[in-house]
């Protein structure tokens, strides 16, 4: 059975980052990940909240970004919502790191660290909005 979700949103603005951090941190803890799981949880979601605050609403008001947290049997599920500019993460070219430093292009690390963190992620548009949901399985360290 599904536990019962939490829901915030926030103006799409770096000021927000740190409490959608902390809401998601802080929620998957209670959703029953351990400490180090929520911590990782809650960076992947500081990427997806700088991203959609640097790039969604790129040259317009900034909107809203929505985080929707629950439970639904051995995975903590974290969905984002913006009504910003398309954008699949899924899509984005892997960053080479084989290449030093400085011969590799700005960007891209940032979501090769939330593909790292989340054992899946689902992107879909649905009605102008972009639906991201990272998706974390329990693991026996978040098990009692």
């Amino acid at each position: 059975m599904a536990e019962r979700p939490s829901q915030a949103s926030w103006p799409a603005v770096l000021e927000s980052v740190p409490l959608i951090r902390r809401f998601v941190q802080e929620g998957a803890v209670g959703l029953g990940l351990s400490e180090k799981s929520a911590r990782r949880l809650g960076l992947a979601a500081e990427e997806i909240a700088v991203n959609v605050a640097r790039h969604a609403y790129r040259g317009l008001p900034p909107g809203p970004v929505a985080a929707r947290l629950f439970r639904d049997k051995d995975r903590v599920l974290v969905a984002f919502t913006d009504s910003g500019r398309a954008f699949d993460p899924s899509g984005a070219p892997e960053p080479d790191l084989g290449l030093p430093a400085s011969e590799r292009p700005v960007g891209g690390l940032g979501l090769f660290l939330v593909k790292n963190i989340a054992d899946e992620l689902l992107y879909e548009r649905v009605d102008g909005e972009n639906r991201l949901t990272l998706v974390k399985r329990l693991s026996r360290e978040d098990r009692p």
